[in-house]
């Protein structure tokens, strides 16, 4: 009877049915998925409380996850704000890049960056992040300084190469130096005012129609600018 029940477990411990428990590192997959609630998680600690009151702790509670864990991700509070700055403007760069492969006509592909941007700029998680950069930058430096370099400054380069494959002006250190100006100046004209008075609470331009008739009467002005500027050389 004893050999019997012997060779019974042993066919049971040989069988499909035997469950293993592994230990150390999750999956793949589960890695992922820890990886994407730690940032959904994050980011809207950051957003609602700002930099200053955010603890990675509450943070980890509210994943189920322990501190070692996001630290092992993130060395620091202030790298997972990065992150989580990164993640949510990573999508401007994006647009830049579907605007400049979506048209051979750059002053059309310019329309079309312009537009998604001012889109972008004016959703409420763009907004409340543009207000923690400002209100934190002084706290973290580096995270405002490696978004500018790594987020704006490709942006910006694709604003000034669609510029200057519209305007065509002679590739000289004087007409480069203009069209870095002007691409820092357009999406300003295009986002002061609509962008303030959504910051400030007085309109949200929620209404996709309401942004595009703006957008428009803006373009129309921008477009004659574009037109009618000559290079520095051109001038009598």
């Amino acid at each position: 009877m004893l050999a019997q029940c012997k060779e019974q477990k042993g066919k049971q411990l040989s069988g499909k049915n035997v469950v293993r428990v592994t230990g150390g590192r999750p999956s793949p997959d589960a890695g992922e998925e820890l990886d994407r609630k730690i940032m959904d998680v994050a980011t809207q600690a950051f957003l609602t409380d700002g930099y200053a009151a955010t603890s990675v702790d509450t943070i980890a509670k509210t994943v189920g996850c322990s501190k070692p864990t996001i630290y092992r991700r993130y060395p620091s509070k202030e790298d997972l704000f990065k992150a989580v700055m990164h993640n949510r403007c990573r999508r401007l760069f994006e647009v830049a890049q579907e605007a400049e492969f979506s048209s051979r006509e750059p002053m059309v592909a310019l329309k079309e960056l312009f537009e998604q941007f001012q889109d972008f700029c004016l959703e409420q998680e763009t907004l409340e992040t543009y207000r923690i950069l400002v209100t934190d930058a002084r706290r973290v430096p580096a995270a405002a300084n490696s978004l500018s370099t790594e987020i704006m400054q490709p942006f910006f380069e694709r604003i000034e190469m669609l510029l200057a494959r519209t305007l065509q002006w002679p590739d000289t250190p004087q007409n480069r130096k203009r069209i870095q100006v002007l691409s820092r100046y357009i999406p300003g004209f295009v986002l002061q005012w609509p962008m303030h008075r959504a910051l400030v609470g007085v309109e949200t331009f929620n209404d996709v129609e309401e942004r595009h008739r703006h957008f428009q009467i803006c373009w129309e002005m921008i477009e004659k600018m574009i037109q009618q500027v000559d290079a520095p050389n051109a001038r009598k």
